[in-house]
């Protein structure tokens, strides 16, 4: 089966379409979920010119060179050197629901977020750990689908432990550190000061939110307790939004 193909509701929007180089030098499948957009939704018949990438590599341009039975013959360019980058945040997530997963995997990819850490935590479920997206690297179809979003080829770097603690462990040294925390949290993210050129932190627990074991552990890692704001939201909601406050104070948006 196609790892691109997908059984999901959404609607991925492929603002470009992205391939691994080998794929390119060989007939793809009529079926495959990319060939199905250019044809479906850009309209592309042989010879029509869309944007492709490589997957953390080049940009380029390929159109449909033939059809024959099942398959699609592809032609293209490629420019000389990347031209994305992504930002200096790290996202560390508590493992929610898959469904949050996937939205959240999206949505900061999009953004341009460099690394994504998913720890389990003390007051969400195990089980989620042995979730069907963690089988087979189904995992990078959706940093795949947030890149495409996003016009980029560059996907963020993404790790898995199961406890909070080893994560905290493989994270680099910044002065940025801010863990969002609708209980013990005072001052506002948005109101914070951050060290300019230096790699941003942010932690954003699982839908029950952090233990206060974790706090702890949290405070000891030099993270400062910050809230949204007075309401309480979803996983996938906050790390968009507290991703998105950063990304403002680095004018980066």
């Amino acid at each position: 089966m196609n790892r691109f193909n997908s059984n999901d509701n959404e609607t991925n929007q492929m603002n470009i379409i992205l391939f691994r180089k080998k794929e390119l030098d060989q007939p793809v499948s009529i079926h495959d979920n990319r060939i199905r957009h250019v044809r479906k939704i850009l309209n592309c018949k042989p010879g029509d010119k869309f944007d492709i990438g490589i997957i953390n590599g080049v940009k380029g341009e390929a159109w449909i060179e033939k059809i024959q039975e099942n398959q699609v013959i592809l032609d293209y360019t490629l420019e000389d050197k990347i031209q994305d980058q992504l930002y200096p945040i790290t996202l560390l997530i508590g493992h929610s629901r898959p469904q949050s997963i996937k939205k959240i995997l999206r949505e900061v990819t999009a953004l341009g977020v460099s690394k994504i850490i998913i720890t389990g935590t003390d007051t969400g479920e195990k089980s989620y750990f042995q979730s069907s997206i963690w089988k087979d690297n189904k995992i990078q179809k959706y940093l795949i689908e947030g890149a495409q979003q996003a016009h980029s080829t560059l996907l963020p770097v993404l790790k898995k432990y199961d406890t909070l603690k080893k994560g905290l462990l493989h994270l680099s040294e910044t002065p940025n550190k801010f863990a969002l925390d609708n209980i013990r949290g005072y001052e506002r993210l948005s109101a914070l000061n951050i060290e300019y050129e230096r790699q941003i932190i942010l932690a954003v627990g699982s839908e029950r939110g952090w233990s206060d074991r974790e706090r702890e552990l949290l405070q000891k890692q030099a993270f400062s307790l910050n809230k949204l704001g007075e309401r309480i939201l979803r996983s996938e909601t906050a790390a968009v939004a507290a991703t998105t406050i950063m990304l403002t104070k680095l004018n980066l948006m």
